[in-house]
């Protein structure tokens, strides 16, 4: 049998199969072959403790995924400040998706 160790929120922390593991941690939970295969192809992190299906979900607090994002946005911007420096030295204009994309990563930074 296969059994997932886990959270009692859901997240999966390790699997455990009584053909190989004399001793399994609790909270676990009892899951069917069909179910442990598709965790695993799909990388599931959490499973559902009602019928013992699997799925990939983002598991980040609010505040990490705001931090993740901050970072994704302030590193466009640094990649693109290159084309401010163009445009006052050279005169060539920033490319409109430049420019809207710049706005929107200010905009959603907080």
């Amino acid at each position: 049998m296969k059994y997932a160790h886990i959270k009692l929120s859901g997240e999966l922390l390790g699997w455990y199969d009584t053909e190989v593991h004399t001793s399994i941690p609790d909270p676990n939970v009892e899951v069917s072959e069909m179910n442990y295969e598709l965790a695993l192809l799909g990388n599931h992190n959490y499973i559902s403790l009602v019928d013992g299906s699997t799925e990939l979900k983002d598991l980040r607090t609010e505040a990490v995924k705001q931090e993740d994002l901050n970072s994704i946005n302030k590193a466009y911007l640094v990649s693109t400040d290159w084309y401010s420096l163009r445009l006052l030295e050279e005169g060539i204009a920033i490319p409109l998706d430049i420019i809207e994309r710049r706005k929107l990563a200010r905009r959603v930074i907080l």
